[in-house]
């Protein structure tokens, strides 16, 4: 069971999956202790091709898919991620990378993990 649980929602981010996924994969490393939870909000473009696409996605038990049909607004799409989460400690972060997810990573060791 994952003691930390980043929600991610993402909104039309098709051109954007493989550089979220390698850039989360870069900040978790080899840990197994956090999970990733992917939220398609409501997107209209291709976003839900591309997530189910993304072989390293689904290949990897960290990472999960959530799908919400239509975007009913950001804070409902953190919201269905938290309640997909099964960590202890649950926290979340925007598609567009503008928190380095690493960050959430250091903040968690300097909390101490449960």
């Amino acid at each position: 069971m994952p003691k930390l649980s980043i929600v991610i929602p993402c909104y039309n981010e098709q051109d954007n999956l493989t550089f979220i996924y390698d850039r989360l994969q870069k900040a978790l490393g080899i840990r197994r202790d956090v999970e990733i939870i992917l939220v398609n909000n409501g997107s209209t473009d291709r976003s839900e091709f591309e997530f189910s696409r993304q072989q390293n996605l689904r290949s990897d038990s960290r990472f999960h898919i959530v799908l919400i049909p239509v975007n009913l607004g950001y804070g409902y799409g953190i919201l269905t991620g938290l309640q997909r989460a099964q960590g202890k400690i649950l926290s979340w972060t925007h598609a567009d990378l503008q928190t380095d997810p690493e960050d959430i990573i250091v903040a968690y060791d300097l909390y101490g993990s449960p």
